[in-house]
């Protein structure tokens, strides 16, 4: 008499791979297989789904630290209307100062031709 499991295209084989299937053998003798596997790609949507929520949250942080760059160094359009009136200003007097020198090197030099 035979067995299944000895009988050309027998069924014993399959059967004891499904066993093994469901069998506690993985993480240490407290899971099976399917169980592991489970937790596994539980875990590894786990981890992108908080990959992807850091990376937004890098994202905005570096939107917020440019943001701050540029607002410390961004041009104060009141502030360059400032500087530019007190450069002007300064040109001015500047003008004044050369054109009284010459006006005295003038008078001078008129003084000493005569």
């Amino acid at each position: 008499a035979s067995s299944a499991a000895t009988l050309p295209g027998g069924s014993g084989n399959s059967l004891l791979l499904q066993a093994l299937g469901t069998s506690p053998i993985a993480s240490g003798g407290t899971r099976s297989p399917a169980e592991a596997y489970s937790d596994l790609v539980g875990d590894v949507g786990t981890r992108r789904a908080a990959t992807k929520s850091d990376v937004g949250i890098r994202a905005a942080m570096q939107d917020q630290v440019y943001q701050m760059k540029e607002s410390a160094s961004g041009v104060s359009l009141d502030e360059e209307m400032v500087n530019l009136t007190r450069y002007q200003r300064a040109y001015e007097a500047a003008t004044k100062v050369i054109s009284t020198v010459d006006q005295m090197l003038e008078e001078l030099i008129g003084r000493l031709g005569r």
